[in-house]
């Protein structure tokens, strides 16, 4: 439980920069109870990838959602603070990824606030694996 509690802990601080607003610390601290409990009642969701690539992983995949979250254990060490990925196939409509570049395929290489595509079986290092179906990557650097 403690290591869903420091995830959720990175979660609701990543998640909500404007926590340090003093006229709103009410609401994040509900915010951040609300978060805590639910992952502590999905814990399935948080995955622990410190030792991968020093991030905790927030997987919707594992309740039937189509996107996961990853959060920097120590922001300070990379610009991929937060990294969101997408799974294609979960997506509405039509998406060209074939117009998005290609994901450089390391931990570190993202340029902020750029949508990558992976395709399916490809090296995915935050996760040290290859998954069976096409992603879509974007990483966040919160100062």
């Amino acid at each position: 439980m403690q290591i869903l509690r420091l995830a959720s802990l990175a979660f609701a601080l990543t998640a909500f920069p404007f926590a340090l607003a003093a006229d709103q610390s009410e609401t994040v601290e509900a915010k951040k109870e609300a978060i805590s409990s639910y992952l502590d009642s999905h814990p399935e969701m948080v995955v622990d990838l410190r030792d991968v690539s020093g991030e905790f992983c927030f997987n919707t995949w594992k309740v039937g959602g189509g996107q996961m979250t990853h959060y920097a254990v120590d922001p300070s060490t990379t610009q991929e603070d937060m990294i969101e990925f997408v799974r294609v196939d979960s997506l509405q409509g039509s998406l060209d990824v074939d117009k998005l570049p290609r994901f450089p395929g390391k931990l570190g290489s993202m340029e902020p606030n750029t949508w990558y595509y992976l395709p399916a079986w490809h090296h995915e290092p935050h996760h040290g694996t290859r998954f069976p179906f096409a992603l879509i990557l974007r990483a966040t650097n919160i100062q």
